[in-house]
């Protein structure tokens, strides 16, 4: 049976460290629309700093610093058309409106609001802090019977080879739980700690039964029973792959729970424990942040005991099941052998790095372009750019490459200019593999074959 559940969802307004009062002063409806807009430009800026954090290891000095570096084209301001008040402070940053008067300190909508490299710096108030344990608690139980229900797939697959290797029905469910595999044993208990049950139906079917959280034959809502059917996975199991239209690996949001759960992996194998939740990835510098879906909804972490944890999306309707942008996702796969603590896919920091280059090479390629109208024709070598700062340099520390492309008869046509990727060699594979981007800004792959 598992050990008591450790959940959390994080949103940025758990990021919370610094205190400011309750607002005395009503808000205006216009205001707290101002206030959500405010927010959200934050949100974006904050990620936008600390990706420049990231490729640069400073962050920057000012935040035009962002539109110098290629990293946004504008800087936005506040909800009430105020500039923002920006600080870079030792190891972070400090990001300020002023409210709705453009002043210091205020209540209401004239308060400040501050953010940082680890989000949004308030303490909630008593209301909030009471919607925010009610939301806690009720994604909670959607989160859990996601699990559930992928879990009593794994126990109905192995239950039809049961009774496909021609062997009796069991008696109990349990009787048929793999001794020596512990990822699918766990597949035969539901994440309140309460035993699946199976129920034989007509013409060689069956149905494997969830008792909800009260673990209780009956009941409504969270105490409401659920199944999963013979015919449920019957066609997964003959087409040899997953078709269950509420997970769809290749989805967006399904390579994010994964992104998250290798940021939980690292963790694991450098602080020797579980996070207590998604945002010590952030605290400890394993992930610059903790994405939302593209509809704003928080992704779920749980996990139990000491070894065992789950990264869930429950899709833009925030309930198990659905299809489409409502279908769920989770990683680790429970079942799988993994236990949770594979390698990492892919080192999300390099990701960032490479999406930096990349913007930097476009905008070279538009310098090269202006350069190319004014002297009709190509630079011969990047130096004759004069371009400033380290924008020649990539996020890696390895200067860029230039070559001229010519057509069939010798002639100048073109150029490109080139990243080695992570390791500043050629070839390569994954981050290391080089790419280039042309006069005209197009992108290519140059190489992706295996170094010696």
């Amino acid at each position: 049976m598992r050990r008591p559940l450790i959940l959390s969802i994080l949103g940025l307004i758990l990021a919370a460290t610094v205190v400011f009062a309750q607002a005395a002063k009503p808000i205006s409806t216009p205001d707290r629309a101002r206030i959500d807009t405010t927010r959200t430009e934050m949100r974006k800026l904050a990620d936008d700093i600390n990706a420049y954090n990231a490729s640069t290891k400073a962050y920057p000095a000012a935040l035009d610093d962002l539109v110098k570096g290629n990293v946004r084209e504008t800087i936005p301001k506040d909800g009430w058309g105020n500039a923002f008040t920006y600080r870079a402070a030792a190891g972070g940053f400090e990001l300020i409106s002023r409210g709705a008067d453009g002043k210091v300190g205020g209540d209401g909508a004239d308060a400040d609001i501050t953010w940082n490299e680890n989000g949004e710096v308030r303490e909630l108030t008593a209301d909030e802090k009471a919607e925010l344990a009610k939301r806690r608690e009720e994604q909670a139980f959607w989160g859990c019977k996601v699990l559930a229900m992928a879990e009593m797939r794994v126990a109905a697959k192995l239950l039809i080879a049961h009774r496909r290797s021609g062997k009796d029905w069991p008696k109990n469910l349990a009787d048929i739980a793999p001794k020596d595999d512990a990822a699918q044993k766990r597949c035969f208990d539901d994440p309140w700690g309460h035993a699946y049950e199976y129920k034989t139906l007509a013409k060689e079917n069956f149905a494997v039964v969830c008792y909800g959280a009260d673990g209780k034959e009956g009941g409504s809502e969270r105490a409401g029973d659920f199944v999963i059917s013979e015919n449920d996975v019957r066609i997964e199991m003959e087409s040899g792959r997953q078709t269950d239209s509420w997970f769809d690996e290749s989805a967006r949001d399904a390579r994010a729970v994964n992104d998250l759960a290798d940021g939980v992996r690292q963790f694991k194998r450098d602080q020797k424990r579980l996070p207590a939740d998604l945002d010590e990835l952030r605290q400890r510098k394993v992930r610059q942040n903790i994405p939302r879906d593209k509809f704003g909804n928080e992704y779920i972490y749980i996990s139990f005991g000491a070894d065992e944890f789950y990264v869930i999306h429950l899709g833009h309707d925030n309930l198990p099941g659905g299809i489409s942008d409502a279908a769920d996702a989770i990683s680790p796969r429970p079942g799988s052998n993994s236990e949770g603590f594979g390698e990492a896919r892919v080192p999300e920091l390099n990701a960032l790095l490479a999406k930096n280059a990349r913007q930097q090479l476009e905008a070279i390629a538009k310098t090269v372009s202006a350069y190319n109208e004014t002297n009709k024709k190509y630079p011969d070598k990047l130096d004759d750019l004069e371009l400033k700062d380290n924008s020649a340099t990539d996020p890696w520390g390895n200067k860029f490459e230039y070559e001229q492309v010519k057509d069939a008869e010798g002639k100048v046509s073109g150029c490109r200019i080139i990243c080695r990727g992570a390791d500043g060699r050629a070839g390569g594979i994954g981050h290391d593999a080089d790419f280039a981007v042309d006069e005209k800004g197009k992108s290519t792959v140059m190489s992706t074959e295996e170094k010696d």
